[in-house]
């Protein structure tokens, strides 16, 4: 239909088995080296922050994404897309995340984690861990505005190489209904972790920044399903 004309696109669908377990699948054409990606993803919330005590002041979810690129193989066995197993056209990241809401207008993350690609450059490792940060400023009930950066740490990558923290602001527009825009700034084109962390080479002090909007629409909540 003409959506691989833009520089990427997430198509995804995530079903929540229970208030803790939610499942995902999701295509995207991705901007690294590996193109035509499916995405597999699990979250789970493993504790929730209470409301009203301090008796657990913090929530902590956990996330993986499997990665798998589904793009022709190339002929040449040094390319990364050469494929010479089906093993190598698979990645994976795993991340921890700890969040707080500090009131009903301002909330933060930190995440840590580690990825890891089967086929990476000659001059990386195939292991990659990362720490991130993100902040939520909501300014009514329905309008916020969100920041987030993720810096991966490896002694292969340098901003002299070409190599840079992944940055992105925007702003969020929420329904009543649940459905939820997203317009989001970044240094970045892919929209899948195992896709955008490790080739993010865009700087933004020289003005490489991309554009990026977002539609979420909840077809199911807890009491009753909601209109399409």
């Amino acid at each position: 239909y003409g959506l691989d004309e833009l520089e990427d696109l997430y198509l995804g669908l995530h079903y929540g088995i229970t208030d803790r377990i939610q499942l995902g699948v999701s295509r995207t054409k991705g901007s690294g080296v590996q193109r035509q990606l499916v995405n597999a993803e699990l979250k789970l919330n493993v504790l929730k922050q209470s409301d009203s005590t301090n008796r657990m002041p913090v929530g902590i979810a956990f996330s993986h994404v499997t990665t798998a690129s589904f793009q022709l193989a190339s002929r040449d066995p040094e390319s990364m897309t050469y494929f010479g197993e089906m093993a190598h056209r698979f990645s994976y990241t795993s991340q921890l995340v700890i969040s707080r809401r500090y009131s009903r207008h301002f909330s933060m993350q930190a995440l840590g984690g580690y990825q890891h690609r089967n086929v990476a450059p000659l001059a990386e490792d195939n292991g990659l861990f990362f720490a991130g940060l993100a902040a939520q400023l909501s300014i009514s009930d329905h309008w916020a505005f969100i920041f987030d950066g993720i810096y991966p740490i490896s002694d292969d990558r340098s901003r002299e190489l070409g190599d840079f923290p992944v940055l992105g602001a925007g702003i969020t527009y929420q329904r009543p209904c649940g459905d939820r825009w997203v317009l989001e700034f970044a240094n970045t084109s892919g929209l899948i972790e195992n896709d955008f962390i490790p080739y993010s080479q865009s700087d933004i002090q020289a003005g490489e920044i991309r554009v990026g909007l977002t539609f979420i629409k909840p077809f199911f909540t807890k009491n009753k399903v909601s209109e399409k």
